[in-house]
């Protein structure tokens, strides 16, 4: 059972339905740079309106979920790594973003995560993963083409942030290629011992 996904969507249901709660954790740059540095982390959990609420949470869902089925390690550092890496990616790169939300970004992160990790196994697992891992980084290059998001229309006037998924996806490359150098660095050690 997914626990640690389902526990995280759970709690941005409930940030969402109380709006004092979504203002203390809103990502809020003027706020970040007075100390409440952990708007740097939880401003992922607010969301703005219904659509992007729901939309996010079914993405964050099913990467989160799949990762748990499949025994992926390090999903909790990959969540807090990749909240941490896009919030202090757009306070450098988005000098003129004063509030941001939602799990997108993270999401991306999931998503790439298990595809990559997807790439190891073999079989059907192993066909459908390249077809996510191919089908999101196409998205990617046209949402950063375009600079806006792809297949959502937003029901309010939020600007939509497409380095997010970019900074995202880059959160769970470098999960992978460190989880990869420690398998390799295992076996060294092994075969040393040998």
């Amino acid at each position: 059972m997914p626990v640690l996904t389902l526990t995280l969507s759970l709690i941005m249901l409930g940030i969402y339905f109380i709006p004092e709660l979504s203002t203390e954790l809103l990502y809020d740059r003027q706020a970040i740079f007075s100390g409440q540095f952990w708007r740097i982390l939880t401003g992922h959990w607010v969301h703005f309106s219904n659509s992007h609420l729901i939309y996010n949470l079914m993405g964050f869902a099913i990467a989160g979920s799949m990762i748990e089925h499949r025994h992926y390690p390090g999903l909790a550092l990959l969540y807090v790594m990749s909240s941490g890496f896009i919030g202090i990616g757009l306070l450098i790169f988005e000098p003129n973003l004063d509030y941001y939300a939602g799990i997108s970004g993270v999401t991306y992160a999931a998503i790439i995560y298990f595809s990559i990790y997807g790439l190891n196994e073999t079989g059907y697992w192993r066909v459908l993963c390249w077809v996510i891992l191919l089908g999101t980084l196409i998205k990617l290059l046209v949402e950063l083409s375009q600079q806006g998001f792809i297949f959502v229309n937003s029901d309010t006037a939020f600007a939509e942030i497409t380095l997010s998924h970019l900074l995202g996806t880059l959160a769970a490359l470098c999960l992978y290629g460190y989880h990869v150098s420690k398998a390799h660095k295992k076996l060294e050690t092994l075969s040393c011992k040998n």
